[in-house]
């Protein structure tokens, strides 16, 4: 399960991060710079294991001649785990400044002897998505979708959520959202909004928003909101704990470390 636990960092902090408001973008607090260091651990019984880290960075970048900001997850096991089941995973993605539209989605995950790439264009004109696929456990595949209203990959829904206000949330209040994975969109799941909560990180005593999301059918996670995640109450809204059960035993992500951005 440690390649599950790793490979799946990016999917857990998307789903944690979402506000009772949709499509719009509210005030930007990262910036180029900014970075977000992660610990995996994985539990399973009596088992307790500090398993890999994932680190989030944001880069000034160009696309087709317009500024944009380059988001960057990275994901690994650590090397006393490599004998176990190794993973390097990679994801990209390209989104404009000013609504964060995605315009280019890569994933690149190596996990033992296997391999998986992801390549997705977003065209707003036309309203597709153009994707391509191939690895060793799939056949090789391109593909065309309808690009919809509110339709965010994974990478660019995780800084689009840290914009949003959830001042006017109340306990229970819950919101549908539409997330691009991997060649699909996925439709009709929603987000509990849990909170506020005060708790002890590595970043020191942080107040905290508390949410359980729906979780993508089909994953290695049990069905129903299990997953709670806690994200900073403020402009940053950075995730700092993750807590999930997955199939088999569960998984706690925590914040290690935070540098800010510069504008």
């Amino acid at each position: 399960m440690l390649n599950k636990t790793i490979t799946i960092f990016t999917l857990l902090i998307t789903l944690v991060l979402q506000s009772l408001a949709q499509c719009e973008v509210g005030k930007i607090g990262f910036a180029p710079g900014e970075s977000m260091t992660y610990e995996v651990n994985y539990h399973w019984g009596m088992i307790w294991a500090n398993a890999g880290s994932a680190t989030f960075s944001v880069e000034a970048d160009t696309y087709a001649g317009q500024p944009v900001y380059h988001l960057i997850g990275l994901g690994c096991s650590h090397k006393n785990w490599d004998w176990f089941y190794k993973v390097r995973d990679r994801f990209d993605a390209w989104v404009d400044v000013d609504q964060l539209k995605p315009q280019r989605y890569i994933r690149n995950t190596r996990e033992g002897s296997n391999y998986t790439h992801n390549d997705s264009y977003f065209y707003y004109n036309s309203k597709k998505i153009h994707t391509y696929n191939y690895g060793n456990t799939k056949l090789n595949k391109s593909d065309t979708l309808p690009l919809t209203t509110c339709v965010f990959d994974v990478m660019t829904m995780i800084y689009y959520a840290r914009t949003l206000d959830f001042t006017k949330a109340k306990i229970g209040d819950s919101v549908p959202y539409n997330m691009y994975l991997d060649g699909k969109t996925y439709k009709d799941l929603n987000i509990k909004y849990l909170g506020k909560e005060k708790i002890m990180t590595t970043l020191g005593e942080i107040n905290c928003v508390k949410f359980s999301p729906k979780l993508i059918p089909g994953t290695i996670f049990k069905a129903g909101s299990g997953m709670i995640v806690w994200a900073t109450d403020d402009a940053l809204r950075l995730p700092v704990r993750i807590e999930t059960p997955i199939v088999i035993g569960e998984v706690l992500i925590k914040i290690a470390k935070f540098k800010k951005g510069v504008k």
